[in-house]
């Protein structure tokens, strides 16, 4: 009997535990935080607005020596991470059959030109804000980027956006 109630004592504190720490998290529904603040853009080197030009498909993000990546016009839709995969393998969108998931570096480029580019999911609850990326950070879980807060989480297979992108 003894035993029971302290277990049943020992759960009621980490569970109190648990619930402490996930409300003092700004975004409880997101998983674990990689960074806690927004992205730093100023080291990123971007070309200038007047070199986003829409080629290859897409808006081109990064040139060089005619190799590079572009970004879609518009979101591919809400996705499981799997559904995704599948549906940018049998996606068509302006003549190329290319496109991919971003890169979580790819997606940190895209979000520091969101506002050029537009179209982003920037409003409602922050999981609705969500982008993934392709690089994955352990077993079936993927780096997602917010495009309201600039922050990068680790998530597994929810149902977020996705910006398909392609190199050239």
């Amino acid at each position: 009997m003894n035993k029971l109630l302290f277990t049943s004592v020992l759960m009621a504190f980490v569970s109190l535990i648990i619930f402490t720490n996930c409300s003092n998290n700004n975004n409880t529904s997101e998983q674990s935080s990689k960074d806690n603040d927004k992205i730093d853009t100023s080291n990123i080197e971007k070309p200038e607005k007047k070199h986003l030009k829409k080629e290859h498909g897409g808006i081109v993000i990064s040139e060089t020596n005619d190799n590079g990546f572009v970004v879609a016009e518009q979101d591919l839709g809400v996705y499981s991470f799997y559904q995704a995969e599948t549906a940018l393998e049998n996606l068509e969108l302006n003549g190329y059959k290319d496109w991919r998931m971003p890169t979580i570096e790819e997606l940190k480029i895209i979000y520091s030109y969101k506002d050029e580019i537009g179209g982003f999911s920037t409003t409602g609850v922050s999981t609705d804000n969500n982008y993934y990326s392709s690089t994955e950070t352990s077993m079936m879980t993927w780096a997602v980027l917010n495009f309201r807060t600039g922050q990068v989480f680790d998530f597994s297979n929810m149902y977020l956006h996705i910006r398909p992108v392609r190199s050239f």
